[in-house]
């Protein structure tokens, strides 16, 4: 309640944290994405470093891309 930014993510980047696919970082963000885009003002930001996954996120409704490797 009262956030102005929503960032998501799919994949950790702690040291040490495991690998995620593509496809299941995209099962992860993608669906949170397309419901919070209708839910209100914050602006929603998708940790990605894949284009394919961040093309996607914009596509489901993300205004921001933070590419967490940059």
């Amino acid at each position: 309640e009262g956030a102005s930014v929503i960032d998501v993510g799919g994949e950790s980047t702690r040291p040490g944290a495991s690998p995620v696919g593509i496809e299941e970082e995209q099962a992860r963000v993608l669906p949170v994405i397309e419901a919070l885009a209708g839910l209100g003002d914050a602006l929603i930001s998708v940790d990605t470093y894949r284009e394919d996954t961040a093309r996607l996120a914009v596509a489901a409704g993300a205004h921001i891309l933070n590419d967490v490797w940059g």
